[in-house]
This record gives structure tokens, sequence and C-alpha cells, in this order.
């Protein structure tokens, strides 16, 4: 009976196909999904890329990345040094006025109380405090990151605040105090703290202060519309996440971790043929502002290789992980990925969907779009997004991914794809020349219980959940001068 099993268990085995997109993409149980497997084109190659999860250097062997570095460093800003660890902790970090990574603007100091999001604010949009709770001040870390105004907060704001927790505003014309430890969180705890204008960038500087560069994309022009898109992919379980976007012919903007794309290379291959836009979301998912110029080079520059290894196109867009870095950022996070960590749950979660979501009929975005952070990351955060696709779909007119509403019509350095315009998307054509019409999948069905991935394209087991899930709170709060310009440098 035993060998009948096993033989079966062989038997069901190879008929999975795991060496094309097509044949991956029909596989819909998730733990068969992530099973590790050997794909050529990218397991042969492992050795001309860093280990798998941990923080890029530039090769000793890979001329090609040492040439593409040599030529471009002169127009990179290389005094900058590189300030807290990859992780996430910046206790011992502070500036001077004259630091270089400094908003130039003035910035408001507040007495607050509420607690942290992924590393910015939970509490409030655009400045609004009217969400924060008791358990937020108790969860509140230091350095907060949080939208400044150019005015005392309104009294609408503040009044809606727990009991005992008190707002007031400071303005003060001294960029870059030094960062305050914060009190002992309680709800009667009066906080202060120096914030800088810049460093949420977010929700505040969106013009770098390097000259020539472009401001950060934070939102998006189209009114009523939301730029959607996901971090941290591919995830190795995605397919009934993938197979629902396509039954809705939904797009979006995939922003892929390098060493995901190097552990699961068909799921990555899935985004391109399903018609989204794949972005850099760096190679090791690490703080690139702790990074020294070279190694946020060496972030990217690999990420970017991996990409075009496994699908053919190198993107020309990329969001810091953290949001710790000026790029494709967003003003709205659904916290998702933190469930079930620091006192955040799914109802927290399931509560940031429905704010966002009722920002619209407020009228928050009758001007200009929004985009919100969201994950790829697990189970729980796909099926996140599932659950509210309905009811975002009610409240925006659009939902495009975020080139389509900047109207990218090149989103990569090879010329043979384009994505849709705007105007184009919304009229019903969602696809263009290089992505696929129909999807790989063949149907949908299937759950996503595969969580994050594990596999390896070269064979070998590899954990990218230690490293994709272990996000610290402590936001980073400088501005390498590698960062925000390096990715335009490294296509030309």
């Amino acid at each position: 009976m035993r060998a009948l099993l096993v033989a079966s268990l062989a038997l069901g085995a190879a008929a999975q196909d795991r060496t094309t997109e097509q044949g991956e993409a029909q596989i819909k149980d998730a733990n068969a999904e992530c099973t590790p497997y050997f794909y050529a084109p990218s397991g042969n190659a492992i050795h001309n890329f860093p280990p798998i999860w941990t923080p890029a250097t530039i090769l000793s062997n890979d001329t090609e990345a040492q040439q593409k570095w040599q030529n471009i460093s002169g127009s990179i800003p290389t005094n900058i040094q590189p300030k807290g660890s990859n992780m996430g902790d910046f206790s011992n970090v502070s500036y001077t006025a004259a630091d270089p990574d400094c908003c130039e603007s003035p910035f408001l100091s507040f007495p607050f109380s509420f607690g942290m999001s992924r590393g910015r604010v939970a509490a409030g949009r655009n400045g609004a405090l009217s969400h924060a709770t008791a358990g937020d001040v108790q969860r509140a870390h230091a350095p907060l990151r949080i939208h400044a105004t150019d005015a005392p907060l309104p009294a609408q704001q503040t009044n809606a605040l727990p009991a005992g927790v008190s707002v007031e505003t400071q303005f003060s014309a001294t960029c870059c105090q030094s960062k305050n430890s914060l009190a002992a969180g309680t709800p009667s705890a009066r906080l202060f703290l120096p914030v800088l204008a810049d460093i949420f960038t977010n929700q505040t500087c969106t013009t770098p202060k390097l000259a020539g560069l472009a401001p950060d994309v934070s939102s998006v022009p189209e009114p009523k519309t939301m730029g959607y898109g996901f971090d941290d992919g591919p995830n190795c379980s995605h397919n009934a996440f993938y197979d629902f976007l396509q039954q809705n012919n939904q797009k979006a903007t995939m922003f892929f971790i390098g060493s995901n794309v190097m552990d699961w290379p068909l799921e990555a291959q899935r985004a391109l043929t399903d018609g989204h836009e794949i972005c850099v979301h760096t190679w090791s998912h690490r703080y690139m502002t702790s990074f020294q110029s070279q190694d946020a080079f060496a972030e990217l520059w690999y990420t970017m290789k991996a990409i075009k290894l496994v699908t053919g196109v190198t993107p020309t867009c990329w969001r810091p992980p953290f949001g710790d870095v000026d790029t494709i950022i967003w003003k709205y996070d659904s916290n998702d990925w933190r469930a079930g960590t620091g006192g955040v749950t799914p109802a927290d979660v399931d509560s940031n969907y429905t704010s966002f979501i009722g920002d619209v009929a407020s009228g928050t975005f009758n001007n200009e779009g929004g985009i919100m952070l969201t994950h790829e990351l697990n189970n729980f955060t796909m099926s996140e997004a599932v659950k509210f696709y309905p009811q975002l779909k009610a409240a925006f007119s659009h939902i495009v991914p975020v080139g389509v509403a900047l109207n990218k019509s090149q989103p990569y350095v090879e010329t043979n794809y384009t994505l849709p315009s705007f105007a184009e998307y919304i009229s019903g054509t969602t696809n263009k020349t290089g992505s696929a019409n129909t999807s790989s999948s063949g149907g949908s069905g299937g759950n996503n219980n595969g969580g994050s991935s594990s596999g390896s394209s070269s064979g070998a087991q590899k954990s990218s959940a230690s490293a994709a899930a272990a996000r610290p709170v402590v936001p980073a709060l400088v501005l390498v001068g590698a960062g925000a310009g390096l990715l335009a440098s490294l296509v030309l």
C-alpha cells in the first residue's frame, strides 16, 4: 500500500509542469506551488548574482556592473554617508542643518500620542488624527513620520483624539534636529518628537533636494482613480490571486524583489504574461538609505538583471522598501503586511481599507487619484485584496496600474512592449504589444495558502519569509544620494 502511495505521489508530481510559465500557472494547490523547482535559465545563472536574501554588493567578477557603476558614479553624490542599519535601527541617527539628506523647508514639531503604520503614522492621512486610539498610543515608536502642514491642526482633527491625549503644534525653522526618544507610551502620555518635513516622503516632500530629479510619485493625476499595485512579489502561491485579477480584467503594478524573482522565476513570468506592469523592489528588501551608494546601486542592478533574465524586460521604475527613498511611493497604507504582529489585527487592516474607500466618497480624490500600499506577501494580504476589490471598484471611477495612470507608454528599456494610455485602458484596451491577451492559467480556483516564498530556482530551499516578513517598525530618515536618480542612470 505504501509503495502504491509513493508511486501515486510521484506520478502526481511528474504531472505538474514546472518548466514553463503556462504549466506553473495551472497549479492550483498552494503547497504544490511553493514546492521548490529548478528553472535552468535562472538556476544556472545563480552564481552571477549576490546570495539570495542578503544585502547586495557588486560582485568581484561582475565586470559589467563594475563598469556601469564607474560610468554613473560621477553623477551620483557619493559623499552622503549611510545612516542606521539595513534592518531599520536608526536609534543613534541625528542630523544637522547642513546634512544634504534633509529637506530645505521648515518642519513642525508635534507633541502627539498615536501609533505607527509600517514606520509611519497609523492615525492620520494628510495630518488627520481622527483615527487615533489608545491602542495606537501604546504601540508608538520613535522616530515617527507624519504629514507636516503650514498651519496648526484644525480643532475637528484634534477633538477626536482619545481622552487624555493632547496635541499641539510648534513651528521651527531649524531643519534636521536630533530625534528624541519617545516617552513611555500610555494613553495619557504627552509625547514630543521633532519631525522632519522630508522624512515622510510619501506625505510631505515629494520633490528631491538633488537638482534635476523628478518628483516622487505618491499619487496619480487622474481624479477618482486608484493606482493599483502590490509589493514583495512574486509570491509562490499567487496563482489564485492572479486568476482573480485575470477574471476581472484587472492589471496592476507588481513591485518585485530580486531574490523572489530568482526563487520563483515562472511566477515572475506570469505577471508579464498577464499584462501587469513590473517594477523593482530591490534585491534584499532592506532600508536603502543605510547602504553605501555602490551597494544601493547593486540592490537595483541585480534586481533589474534578475527580472530581465527571467522575463525578458528591464524595468524603469522602482519602489523602495519602507518608502525609504524617493520614487513611486504611496500616501495610504493598508498595513496588511503587519497583520498578526505589533498588535495589528486583521480588523485593523480592514479598517485601513474601509477608511481609504471612505475617502473616495468624502471627495479626497476628486482632483487627483490615490495610491495605497498593498502586498503580494502572503495569503492574508492577497485575500484582503480580493475581499476589498469589489468595494474599491465601486468607489473609484477607475483602477489602473500606476504606469497607466501616468500615461507611461514604455515601461521597460526594451521597446517591444508598451502599456496602454489611461484613455485606452479605461476604454477597454488593457493590453497592448508585448503582453498576452488571455491568461495562461486556463481558469480559476484554488486558495492562496502558501504564505511567503520558500523555494529556489536553483533547487535549494531558501527562506525568504524571514527576510521579507521581518519588517522593523522604526523607519529610515535619510536619502542616500544614489537612490533617487540611480535607476534612471542604470537604464541609460
